[in-house]
């Protein structure tokens, strides 16, 4: 006849309800929808043009080139739904970084806020295409805007 170890209830108990608090966390954002959202820009999201997102966000401030603001992609992208894309700058501190198509149904593709200490120098991720078209990126510190773009070709698109 073997033994079994006594069970420790109130391990179980703090499991159970760390998985229901787990569980709860994305209804928060259904419950609380508005401060889920706070910071979302409702306007530059609704622009119809690249310029005007980019207004949106910036209103009238000058976005100047720079080759401080470096962007890779592929130069043939052969489905647009999954286009990857890196940012890389020496701009620093970057309070943001703004990725916007120029013939996208909603131009404005993505806006990364940063927070004062954190070091932003290298952005990667994947973006929908709808056709060939050239990406704009725009570095945001606090003393100017940068931006930089580039063309990619898009065999079949990826937004529908």
């Amino acid at each position: 006849m073997t033994m079994r170890p006594p069970v420790n209830r109130s391990r179980r108990r703090l499991l159970a309800a760390w998985a229901s608090g787990m569980a709860a966390l994305p209804v928060a954002g259904w419950l609380f929808p508005r401060a889920a959202r706070a910071a979302w820009p409702k306007a530059a999201f609704a622009a119809t043009t690249a310029e005007g997102a980019l207004r949106e966000l910036f209103g009238g401030a000058a976005i100047e080139p720079s080759d401080r603001v470096r962007i890779t992609l592929p130069d043939v992208a052969e489905d647009g739904a999954v286009v990857p894309l890196t940012i890389e700058t020496d701009l620093e501190p970057v309070r943001s970084i703004v990725v916007v198509s120029e013939k996208n149904p909603v131009p404005l593709i993505a806006r990364f806020d940063f927070g004062e200490d954190a070091l932003a120098d290298t952005l990667a991720t994947r973006i929908k295409l709808a056709e060939s078209e050239n990406i704009i990126v725009v570095v945001q510190t606090p003393e100017r805007l940068c931006t930089a773009r580039r063309y990619v070709e898009v065999l079949i698109g990826g937004c529908s």
